[in-house]
């Protein structure tokens, strides 16, 4: 609807019509509110509206137009040039996601094949999202390109939540703290809450893992890496 409004608009023949129906449908409606305040028929409000109203009436007129040509300046100037600038930019930015930040053969590969029902994981593995959460509100961790910010987006939502369930629903082992795991004994103990941390847990890695191939795919797609 926003594209089709977009096309329409930026077309000298139908914006022209678009802001004669947009200026006569508000003509008629405030002439219908006249004629229900007076209580007098359409055509004596008409002729009012003509003969008692007209420097009301074309002032009406022309903040409707300065209004559309605002909106149209608007749409256009959010339309903004994706310069080889914001490339290098975007390149750079994605270069430090793969390479540092979120590297395929560390977290993401830890979490795309682990299972979290129970058995233990050593802590260090998991550090990747941990600094993710950490820098992710960084004004400078954004991307200009639209779909590659969309996939970013997605991981500044779905990286939390998964932070907070394992801190929230794992206990290290009293034999050695820099393992963690969910309580197995929850299996038995506490089966509705052991699935439903297991089930969420495994939701939210699962989707990750999805944002991530996205993210990586549209940079090699957009930006040839």
């Amino acid at each position: 609807m926003k594209k089709l409004f977009s096309k329409i608009w930026k077309d000298p023949v139908w914006s022209n019509i678009l802001a004669f129906s947009i200026i006569t449908l508000i003509t008629f409606a405030l002439s219908t509110i006249i004629s229900l305040i007076k209580k007098v028929s359409m055509k004596e409000t008409i002729l009012y509206m003509i003969n008692y109203e007209l420097s009301v009436k074309y002032l009406l007129i022309l903040l409707i137009i300065a209004l559309l040509y605002r909106i149209k300046f608007l749409l256009k100037k959010r339309k903004i040039k994706y310069s080889e600038e914001h490339k290098k930019l975007d390149r750079d930015l994605l270069l430090r996601i793969k390479n540092k930040l979120l590297p395929h053969t560390e977290s993401i590969d830890f979490i795309r094949y682990n299972n979290f029902a129970g058995f233990a994981y050593e802590n260090k593995n998991l550090q990747d999202f941990f600094h993710f959460v950490h820098i992710m509100d960084d004004p400078n961790f954004e991307f200009i390109h639209e779909k590659l910010n969309k996939s970013l987006e997605n991981l500044k939502k779905l990286i939390p939540d998964f932070v907070s369930i394992i801190s929230l629903n794992t206990w290290s082992l009293e034999n050695n703290i820099d393992f963690h795991t969910v309580p197995p004994e929850w299996e038995y103990e506490q089966p509705e809450r052991f699935t439903k941390v297991v089930d969420k847990i495994h939701d939210l890695t699962t989707n990750i893992c999805s944002a991530y191939d996205i993210l990586i795919k549209t940079g090699r797609q957009e930006l040839g890496i």
